[in-house]
């Protein structure tokens, strides 16, 4: 079994501190609402599992669960990396 990755596509409220840092609040996914309860950390960040250029990866904490969301200023959008597995002939 393989494992493959997906970007997928985040709707994500933000906030501008007063230092014009971005504070991610919440996310829309599947047509729900996630509060994020606490921005872990936040770097500079390019994950080479997805097509990417230069985002920005935030660890969060979401309903008591650790996740990673990234911010592609390239783009202006934000996705999260979805692992899913593939039934795929080992080559």
């Amino acid at each position: 079994m393989n494992s493959q990755y997906l970007r997928v596509p985040l709707s994500v409220e933000v906030r501008f501190d007063a230092d014009g840092q971005m504070i991610p609040l919440s996310l829309n996914y599947c047509d729900c609402r996630f509060f994020i309860d606490k921005v872990i950390s936040s770097r500079k960040y390019t994950p080479n599992i997805v097509p990417c250029r230069f985002p920005v990866e935030y660890t969060v904490m979401i309903e008591g669960y650790k996740k990673k969301i990234y911010f592609e200023k390239y783009s202006n959008k934000w996705f999260s990396i979805k692992e899913f597995h593939a039934n795929l002939p080992e080559t």
